[in-house]
């Protein structure tokens, strides 16, 4: 993914999924690639996805953060981040390394959502 191999990449995130039994993680980096690789409508899908397993079950909202970040969709993503916030999710620690982020790190909304959550 971070070499931008984005057909390879779906590969290895769809075995994630498939060993995985469907864990938010895998689902959502699936969808932040197929953005990434230019194909909004799967990523979309993706989203659609999680949503819909949100009724049935917890999914962190990262993991549709991350969706959304992939399309560009900033007010969406930081949205999806204030819910993270909100209910605790472990994911946000790495924020502020995650390589992911390095588009959001400019934004001054992304800068105070850091500091607020406890970085530097």
């Amino acid at each position: 993914m971070q070499k931008g191999a984005y057909p390879e990449a779906i590969v290895e995130f769809s075995k994630a999924r498939e060993f995985s039994r469907g864990n938010s993680e895998a689902i959502s980096m699936t969808g932040y690639v197929w953005a990434l690789a230019g194909d909004a409508a799967k990523a979309r899908a993706v989203l659609e996805e999680l949503k819909s397993l949100s009724t049935e079950h917890y999914i962190p909202p990262h993991s549709v953060a991350v969706v959304y970040l992939g399309l560009g969709a900033r007010d969406e993503a930081f949205a999806w981040l204030e819910k993270a916030y909100e209910d605790h999710d472990v994911r946000l620690q790495f924020l502020k390394v995650d390589p992911k982020w390095d588009s959001f790190r400019s934004d001054p909304r992304f800068v105070a959502f850091i500091r607020r959550i406890g970085f530097p």
